[in-house]
């Protein structure tokens, strides 16, 4: 098969196509990760999530113990448009190429993360620290962000606000 010109320009046209797509995606995954304070594998394994009623999401949390409900209006319409109780993949939404973004862009800012590393799990970090900072107690945030143990939050606290 000879490529005319005409079907390599229709190509490269696709190909842009397809990756503004997939860059617009991650960016709403990247949205939802911060507006939840959700674990990368909480919001993206579609399995852990459920209709909890119409307004929200059930989400099953990594280590299985307390559900997270997630109000759906916290979410971008990507994800609810997205989202039926049959959805299995979010295609282009894999955790090392939103680390790979968060890596990047922090690199870029000459921001530096510290011991925590640098991953989509920064969201999470950021999220309880708006809540703590905002006035929410140790006990509301383990309940919002399903951690069976206080503790656990506490140590997010900590962690958050001896590094900052």
């Amino acid at each position: 098969m000879i490529i005319t010109d005409s079907m390599l320009n229709s190509s490269l046209i696709d190909l842009i196509t397809l990756m503004h797509s997939v860059a617009e995606f991650q960016s709403y995954c990247l949205q939802d990760l911060y507006n939840t304070g959700c674990r990368y594998n909480e919001l993206y394994e579609p399995a852990r999530i459920s209709e909890y009623d119409i307004n929200t999401y059930k989400i099953i949390t990594e280590k299985g113990s307390n559900p997270r409900y997630v109000l759906k209006r916290d979410m971008t319409d990507f994800f609810n448009s997205l989202w039926t109780p049959t959805f299995t993949s979010f295609a282009y939404c894999r955790e090392s190429t939103l680390q790979r973004i968060v890596r990047g862009y922090l690199v870029y800012k000459n921001i530096k993360v510290g011991s925590k590393g640098c991953s989509s799990h920064l969201f999470r970090y950021n999220f309880i620290k708006q809540k703590y900072i905002g006035g929410m107690s140790i006990h509301d945030i383990s309940v919002l962000i399903g951690e069976a143990d206080e503790t656990n939050t506490t140590n997010y606290v900590n962690g958050i606000i001896n590094s900052t």
